[in-house]
This record gives structure tokens, C-alpha cells and sequence, in this order.
């Protein structure tokens, strides 16, 4: 009997101890998911390098974000090395650093003038950065599956490209509907000249860009335009809607990475790089559309150029 009483001691003591292991490393999880939700709304400091016009009036600030003197007596070209997103006047807002005479400064990104070297992107520009409404038609029967990162959001945007010449909007979205149950294949919007047409709800993964891939990024498609304006236009629509987004997320403008670092990305690169896809839109349309209408290319790194230009004006 005295045995018995004592095994029971023990087994509850056993019980207790495991109860109080499984507490702790439920507050220990709870506590790194928390801690990295807060580090990713942490404020936004990423580099880049961008040529940009500023005004000789325009305010300018030290590295601890201290009003300084403005240096400049005219309009001058900088380099803008780097965005961080610091408070000002009550809010969060993005200011672009340089240098100058060896002293680096502070500049609001919306009051810069980001000068577009690739004449597609100034084709833009001469359209003043155009921003259409976007649209939804949200489709019930896409499966709704959380993203697979810490705080259930995604961590970049990719871009794909339908492949289609003559093909329309609707032509996809309904082709994309009707064959869903068998491909299982969807993204959450698609981008022509006119308009940005959201199908599935960006707060949950889309299924387009291969299994290691889908569950960290916003998917959207390009249609094949045929001429140069609606291909410009188009490059504006995608810029505005990859912008609009990464800022909603409070995610920075990056270029995708061999390491998987960075937000944007071609369908092309996520090959390359993350692998569990084969394809490589919208390279072959970028380009072919580039060459044959400016004579020029146009890469990733031009886009995020353009996307930077409306981030900054968000």
C-alpha cells in the first residue's frame, strides 16, 4: 500500500512537472510570435539606389532627424541610398537618405522627383502616374489558407504574366474559375491597360506560383497588351497595385534575392531562386514589348523603380 501511495505521489508529480513544461514553452512560442509580429510592423529602413531631383527649398534633416540647413542653392540631382520610415508631425512617414559633401541627409520620399531612366518608365511619368480604381470580384470557391509565415501575412508580391496573346481580362478570370476544381491554380488579381481586378482576397495565399512559393506572396497576373500606351499603362496599373500593396502590408520595396530575402519578384525569379515552379513570365513579354516598341529592355529592377515612385506618393 505504502508503495503504491508513493508511485501515485510520483506520477503526480510526473504530471505536474509535464503540465508545467507544456505551460512554459506555450508562453516561450506565444512569446517569439508575438515578438516577431511586432519586429515586422517595426519602422521600414531598406537601401536602394535611385537618381532623384530635389528643390533647393525642400526640408531637409540629419541622421538623428533634426531639421538641418538645405545645402543646395538650386535644383540638384542626388542619389537616394536608402528609405527609412521615421515620425513626423504625429505620423509615420518615409524619408529617402543621401549624401552630400560627404554628410548624409533626410529628405520626405513624397517630395522627391524620382528621375526614370528606362523611357517606359518615363512614359509614365509623362502620363503623370496614373491610378485607376481597383476592383473585386472575389471568388467563394477559392480555398481560403492562411500564409505560412509567423504573422500570417505575406512577405512580397510576385508577378506573372497569362502567356495568352488576344486574351482579355475576363477571358482568364473566367478560364481560372471554370478550371479551378481540376488545376487547383489561382491568383488573387489580374492587371490590364484599364483596370486591376482582384478575384481572391489578399489576406490569404493564392495558389499560382509552385507550393514553395504560394504560401508567402500575393500573386498577380498581366495580360498581354498589343501596343505600346496599353503595355505602358499596364506597367502603371502594376506598379500602383505591387505599391499599394506592400505598403498595406508595411512591407519594404525590394528586389527578390537568391536567399529569399526581398518583396518583389518575377514568376521567373521564384524559379530561380526558391524553386517548386518552372516558369518564367513575364521575362519573354517584358522584353519582347521593350525591344520592339523603345529599344531597350526592361528588368525587375526597372520596375521597382516605378513601384518606388508611387509607394513614395502613399
Amino acid at each position: 500500500m505504502q508503495r503504491y501511495k508513493r508511485r501515485h505521489k510520483r506520477s503526480k508529480k510526473n504530471k505536474k512537472k509535464l503540465i508545467a513544461i507544456l505551460f512554459f514553452l506555450i508562453i516561450v512560442l506565444t512569446g517569439f510570435a508575438i515578438s516577431h509580429y511586432f519586429k515586422s510592423r517595426e519602422r521600414l529602413q531598406y537601401e536602394t539606389q535611385q537618381i532623384a531631383k530635389i528643390d533647393h527649398h525642400q526640408k531637409l534633416f540629419d541622421a538623428q532627424f533634426h531639421q538641418v540647413s538645405n545645402p543646395f542653392s538650386k535644383q540638384e540631382t542626388i542619389t537616394i541610398i536608402s528609405y527609412q520610415e521615421e515620425k513626423f508631425r504625429g505620423n509615420n512617414q518615409l524619408f529617402a537618405g543621401f549624401t552630400f559633401n560627404g554628410k548624409k541627409y533626410y529628405t520626405l520620399a513624397n517630395k522627391l522627383t524620382v528621375i526614370q531612366e528606362n523611357p517606359i518608365n518615363q512614359s509614365v511619368a509623362d502620363l503623370g502616374y496614373p491610378k485607376v480604381n481597383f476592383s473585386k470580384q472575389i471568388n467563394k470557391s477559392f480555398t481560403k489558407l492562411p500564409y505560412l509565415n509567423l504573422n500570417r501575412q505575406p512577405k512580397g508580391i510576385i508577378i506573372h504574366e497569362t502567356g495568352n496573346d488576344s486574351s482579355t481580362v475576363d477571358d482568364e478570370v473566367n478560364y481560372m474559375k471554370k478550371n479551378y476544381l481540376s488545376s487547383g491554380v489561382f491568383v488573387h488579381s489580374f492587371i490590364d491597360a484599364n483596370q486591376i481586378l482582384t478575384i481572391a482576397d489578399t489576406n490569404f495565399m493564392a495558389q499560382g506560383a509552385g507550393p514553395k512559393a504560394n504560401p508567402s506572396y500575393i500573386q498577380f497576373e498581366m495580360i498581354r497588351e498589343e501596343d505600346s500606351e496599353s503595355f505602358t499603362r499596364q506597367l502603371a496599373n502594376a506598379a500602383f497595385y505591387t505599391a499599394k500593396q506592400l505598403h498595406h502590408y508595411h512591407l519594404p520595396v525590394t528586389v527578390g534575392q537568391k536567399d529569399g530575402q526581398g518583396t518583389i519578384w518575377t514568376h521567373d525569379m521564384v524559379s530561380r531562386y526558391i524553386g517548386g515552379t518552372d516558369h518564367t513570365d513575364p521575362v519573354d513579354y517584358w522584353t519582347s514589348m521593350a525591344n520592339y516598341y523603345w529599344g531597350v529592355d526592361y528588368t525587375v529592377e526597372d520596375f521597382i523603380k516605378l513601384v518606388q515612385t508611387y509607394y513614395n506618393q502613399l
